[in-house]
């Protein structure tokens, strides 16, 4: 991962995922590209006036990287809204990951 905080540009997260797709998943593993979007996300600012737009995206971030593995990227891909692509060994497995980072 690189960029501020530890995601990636947008543009880096596509091409990243359209390289790996050309490839395939290794065997008994499977990819997935998820956009998970912060309902009601601008309705915090007005709450948070001491934070910026970037200090909840940032804060964001890194609460959804706590729930990542080592080779999944994850970017902004606009305010309250990220992106990330996965590897899991199966499935069920991938579904659990979208889940709990949607909880």
């Amino acid at each position: 991962r690189s960029g501020q905080r530890g995601t990636m540009p947008r543009s880096e997260l596509l091409k990243e995922a359209r390289r790996r797709l050309d490839l395939g998943a290794p065997t008994g593993r499977v990819l997935g590209l998820l956009l998970l979007t912060i309902d009601q996300g601008s309705q915090l600012l007005p709450r948070l006036p001491l934070l910026s737009m970037t200090e909840l995206n940032d804060a964001i971030a890194l609460t959804l990287q706590k729930q990542l593995a080592r080779n999944d990227l994850l970017a902004l891909w606009q305010d309250f809204a990220f992106g990330l692509v996965l590897e899991r060994a199966s499935e069920i497995e991938l579904r659990h990951t979208a889940e709990a980072l949607i909880e």
